[in-house]
């Protein structure tokens, strides 16, 4: 039984060369490993790991290991140079890394320590020690202000005189690196080194990694240190890109950017066998086979590209195989999972009860089960078509793999060798139609035979005739060749086999076609046909597509503007003018269809009449509606405490003031509204409004029309008011004479919430709201059908209304106190007997409803 390694790996894995595979660029891996085997004394398994690892992981914490375990197993006189030739191979490879700082204090430390028998030997460990020194104090390490100050003590120690030349010559060297340092530490603090490499998912944190990585290398690429020996910065370039390998290991972007780096610098053979380790990491990346592939053609190796072609097409095709036997199965086992399911529903049974324990449920829990169960059908239905998204996007690939080996075929071995390879692409499972295409343009180009081609182009099309990129590679093809015959029937095939979406590359091309090369009746007849297919679409952009050329849309540009309206935003309208055309016509199809109201469509001339607004007469004043009011009831206005104000006023008549005076004489009053200015004062709500003077053919005035009484002449009315004066005179008790009040300006009412506008008929708010209103003729709807409108009146159930209740008039400001005298004292009150036979104080009827009587009832008869 093979040992598992499951104290060090999380995961048991077998023992040594499945580690290496799995985890090959981690250090912790192998430093474990390493302790594993030193602990039982398995001193050549540790050298064959060390072997394995150092050069391919140029980690600092495991080179330090490999020296603590030189240091330890070399104890006798030869171990000095041993162990010094450790130091120089372990700073040759990770002495350019910052955190090597330690390695190279002990180095010194090492070198300071050593023994020395004579002059000469003193004088060689005192230029090895000058020689570390240098090296260290131009190198941006973590502790090079320390390396500074012991090379400084170390050259006065020596000698001051030439400790000034030696430390003079390494001063700028050591101001750049230790300033260096600083910017190096923002770009690498950012940079997880321990990051544990895994196939890319392209999230965040990974792009974010790789970012960082990017920018440090182009860091060091741009040689910030100032380094002239061009040796010393591409070992500096150099050593990032397998710094940062080690943790980008399935970034494809980095193996390919190190190896180009490589192949610039000349070191043409560590760049193919950059390539060929990620090839071997990652068996169907696509860049890097290419890459690879054509580094070897390049050295004229056509036996090893041809491997790396072969190599990707087989490493595709196994892995779509792959993928459609997964889909397939999860997909088969998912169904019949949902199908046991199904039938223990229709059986009246729980799916979620075990078939062994199948209880009798409701039909609440049934349909619940029945919802879920829907649900996840239609989840697996979204992850088989994910899945199988997945598997043509491979196919794809494995077709450009097909293609690329194609064409270095044809390059390398001639004609009818990449036939060969085309004749392997058709039966294998990867061969989109873009081979085909590939195959056929290669045939008509490179050999020159379009007849060839054009088998291809047919073969193709028994496969691939729904795909519309490659019938129109096809039509594309026949137009060149200028078979106009074939390119017509090639336009009429295709179209029995798309849906008219998939067909419109199709009709853009043929119409460009015809438009080019036709006559104007071939032309207006594709017109008219693509019209039919597509109707919604716009004559005016159809003409100006014909009347253009490639790049040259003249129309499109100067007549229509379109480059300049892209850039414009235009905001909604809300202000509509006559200026402004009406929106377009609604669809008749769709407004008549059966279920939908039409009430609320947009106004169309041939649904709805539209009123003629030419005919409408704004409201007008006419002179017969102002009257001057008698002398008498301006005194009574004065006496009665119900409804005065004070001042003088002009009124406007009621229009049934002749017909109810005989009965309703002492309530003028309240049907006379004053006036101020030269129009209309503002009235409030609660005050009646003035009526207009028209016939009202209410069904009260129908049924019962007051009677005309006959017309009195002037002399008449002059003795009637002066009997009512002299009535009233007789009727009221002596009063105090009061001083007559001065002439009063008019005004109009002082109503809470009421602003009065300049010209005395409506308020400023009003006015103003009124002038920004729209012209009636910009009208554009909704208008109701009066039809409909009668229709759903006549339907509807309207219950008995009542009549509505006017508020009590504003009252006046109070009178003075007067005296009072009762029936005993031969008083008389005014009692109003009206026809129901209410009464009201001071003249007033106020009728079954409270206010004002038959005059109010035929009000609201009117209204």
């Amino acid at each position: 039984m093979p040992f598992t390694f499951s104290s060090i790996i999380p995961f048991p894995i077998p023992f040594p060369p499945q580690i290496y595979a799995l985890k090959p660029f981690q250090s912790r891996y192998w430093i474990q490993y390493a302790e594993f085997e030193l602990k039982h004394h398995h001193f050549t398994e540790v050298e064959a790991i060390f072997q394995r690892c150092l050069r391919s992981v140029l980690s600092v914490d495991l080179w330090k290991y490999y020296l603590n375990y030189i240091r330890r197993i070399n104890t006798g006189p030869e171990a000095k140079d041993i162990i010094t030739k450790a130091y120089d191979f372990v700073l040759q490879h990770v002495g350019l890394d910052r955190d090597s700082g330690p390695i190279w204090s002990d180095y010194i430390f090492f070198l300071k320590s050593g023994q020395v028998h004579n002059t000469w030997e003193e004088q060689q460990k005192m230029d090895a020690m000058r020689r570390v020194f240098q090296r260290a104090v131009c190198i941006p390490l973590n502790n090079i202000e320390n390396i500074w100050r012991d090379y400084d003590a170390f050259e006065n120690g020596l000698n001051k005189l030439t400790a000034k030349k030696f430390l003079q010559e390494r001063s700028a060297g050591y101001m750049t690196a230790r300033m260096m340092w600083k910017e190096l530490r923002k770009l690498t603090d950012g940079i997880n080194k321990n990051l544990l490499p895994r196939p890319v998912k392209w999230t965040e944190r990974e792009l974010h990694q790789l970012e960082q990585w990017k920018r440090y290398i182009r860091w060091e690429k741009s040689n910030p240190l100032n380094l002239e020996d061009s040796a010393a910065l591409s070992a500096r370039v150099t050593w990032t890109y397998k710094q940062a390998l080690l943790s980008m290991r399935f970034y494809p972007e980095i193996w390919f950017e190190a190896a180009t780096y490589s192949h610039d610098i000349g070191r043409v053979d560590e760049a193919v066998a950059l390539l060929k380790n990620a090839c071997e990491i990652m068996p169907i990346s696509f860049l890097l086979h290419f890459a690879y592939a054509e580094m070897e053609e390049s050295r004229k190796n056509f036996k090893e590209s041809r491997a790396v072609y072969e190599s990707l097409v087989k490493n595709l095709t196994s892995k779509i195989d792959e993928m459609n036997k997964k889909v397939d199965e999860e997909v088969q086992a998912a169904k019949a999972a949902l199908q046991t399911e199904q039938q223990l529903l229709d059986g009246g049974s729980t799916a979620t009860k075990k078939v062994r324990d199948v209880e009798e449920v409701d039909g609440e829990m049934r349909e619940r089960e029945r919802d879920e169960l829907k649900k996840r059908t239609k989840e697996l239905q979204q992850y088989e078509k994910l899945a199988r998204k997945e598997v043509e996007e491979m196919i794809k690939g494995c077709g450009l793999a097909w293609i690329m080996f194609i064409q270095f075929v044809r390059r390398t071995e001639g004609t009818s060798q990449w036939r060969q390879i085309f004749s392997r692409a058709r039966r294998s499972n990867g061969c989109p139609y873009q081979v085909y295409i590939a195959a056929a343009l290669m045939e008509y180009h490179c050999t020159k035979d379009s007849s060839i081609a054009g088998k291809v182009f047919e073969l193709g099309y028994k496969t691939f005739s729904d795909e519309t990129a490659y019938v129109d590679q096809y039509l594309e093809f026949l137009i060149q060749l200028n078979d106009d015959s074939n390119a017509r029937a090639l336009f009429e095939r295709a179209l029995i086999n798309m849906s008219p979406e998939k067909a419109r590359p199709l009709w853009e091309k043929f119409s460009e076609y015809e438009n080019n090369y036709g006559d104007l009746g071939a032309i207006n007849k594709v017109e008219k046909r693509r019209r039919e297919v597509y109707p919604e679409d716009s004559v005016l952009e159809r003409f100006a597509a014909r009347y253009s050329y490639n790049d040259l849309k003249v129309i499109e540009e100067m007549d229509m503007g379109l480059s300049i309206r892209k850039n414009i935003h235009v905001p909604a309208l809300t202000d509509f003018s006559s200026d402004f055309p009406p929106p377009p016509p609604v669809n008749l199809d769709d407004a008549a269809r059966p279920g939908r109201r039409p009430l609320m469509e947009p106004v169309h001339p041939d649904l709805y009449p539209r009123p003629d607004f030419a005919m409408w007469n704004s409201y007008r004043v006419y002179p017969e509606m102002i009257r001057k009011p008698a002398q008498s009831t301006l005194s009574r206005d004065r006496d009665t405490s119900g409804n005065s104000r004070p001042g003088d006023a002009d009124t406007i008549s009621h229009p049934h003031e002749n017909k109810d005076r005989d009965r309703d004489g002492h309530d003028v009053d309240m049907r006379d509204v004053a006036l101020t200015g030269p129009g209309f004062a503002p009235l409030p709500p609660h005050v009646p409004l003035p009526m207009v003077p028209q016939v009202v053919a209410s069904p009260s005035h129908q049924q019962n029309p007051p009677v005309q009484q006959p017309q009195p002449s002037q002399q008449q009315q002059q003795q009637q008011q002066q009997q009512q004066q002299q009535q009233q005179q007789s009727q009221q008790p002596q009063q105090p004479q009061l001083p007559q009040q001065p002439q009063q300006p008019q005004v109009p009412l002082n109503v809470p919430g009421w602003t009065p506008g300049p010209h005395g008929l409506i308020p400023d708010a009003l006015a103003f709201f009124i002038s920004n209103l729209p012209p009636p003729s910009s009208f554009n709807g909704p208008v109701l059908a009066p039809q409909d409108i009668l229709e759903l009146i006549k339907a509807a159930q309207i219950p008995a209304g009542q009549a509505m209740i006017i508020p009590p008039p504003v009252p006046g400001p109070p009178m003075p106190a007067q005296p009072s005298a009762g029936p005993t004292h031969g008083s008389h009150v005014h009692v109003d007997n009206h026809r129901d036979g209410s009464r009201g104080p001071q003249g007033r009827d106020m009728g079954s409803n409270g206010y004002r009587g038959d005059r109010d009832r035929d009000f609201h008869n009117r209204d």
